[in-house]
């Protein structure tokens, strides 16, 4: 079993394409700390390059990796920020907390039939969704900011998305889905509505949504960030969500 272990203040850059692959039997463990967080981005950061997103690939937890941990990091500026693949453990393959997810082409968080745990966290501006539940499996966020304000062109997905099936070939493959968010926030600037919940009920399938604001959901009076435009996702004294979504450190 080989682990990468990264602490307070390491910052990794990557190039077009590249990936952080951690493979069968891997492990990452990622801790930092709310002044020195763990950085994961692109390698140009000059004038516009700074925020934009696609310029590397993603984080890939493939199957068979386990026990992976992610707490106090910022990745950013890729085409998907975080992919969690299938894994037949009955513990999280992936504990991420304290952690802002940002400017990724594609998807801020991705799981297919896996379990992820994620607690106090901000993804945000993605061109499909910041976060992906597909395939099946369990997923358990709480205290976290969904919140997608993509401006390079339409976006058509709502920010959050959670399916238990896959069609392929003219067959449909179900999956156990147990999705929950608690005290969390699902927004952005897509009038349709945030949230898509499309199970299929042939197969045991639930996803609960506790003590959230959710665009176009049964809660659903805006948050009132201080300037989501310009990625500044505080809330405003009289927001209606104090005390629920993330919650910033002594730092942005």
């Amino acid at each position: 079993r080989q682990t990468l272990r990264l602490g307070a203040g390491d910052e990794l850059y990557f190039h077009n394409d590249a990936v952080l692959w951690v493979y069968d039997s891997a492990t990452l463990s990622v801790h930092g700390t709310t002044d020195r967080p763990v950085l994961f981005t692109s390698v140009r950061h000059d004038g516009w390059y700074d925020s934009l997103p696609g310029q590397w690939g993603h984080i890939w937890i493939s199957k068979g990796s386990w026990d992976s941990e992610i707490d106090h990091a910022v990745i950013e500026n890729g085409f998907v920020g975080i992919l969690v693949d299938s894994c037949a453990n009955t513990h999280p393959t992936l504990r991420i907390s304290n952690t802002q997810i940002r400017n990724q082409s594609h998807v801020g968080l991705m799981g297919q039939t896996t379990y992820i745990v994620g607690d106090n966290l901000l993804v945000t501006n993605c061109g499909s969704a910041t976060t992906v539940m597909q395939y099946g499996g369990r997923y358990e966020y709480s205290r976290c900011t969904f919140a997608n304000y993509w401006r390079y062109e339409t976006r058509k997905m709502p920010t959050v998305v959670i399916t238990n099936y896959l069609d392929y070939q003219n067959t449909r493959y179900l999956y156990p889905m147990q999705a929950s968010l608690t005290d969390c926030i699902v927004w952005g600037n897509r009038s349709d509505g945030e949230m898509l919940i499309d199970l299929d009920d042939r197969i045991e399938a639930t996803a609960t949504v506790t003590h959230s604001i959710v665009r176009g959901g049964e809660w659903s009076e805006d948050p009132l960030f201080v300037a989501p435009q310009a990625g500044d996702f505080h809330l405003q004294d009289n927001s209606p969500a104090i005390g629920i979504g993330y919650e910033y450190g002594s730092k942005k």
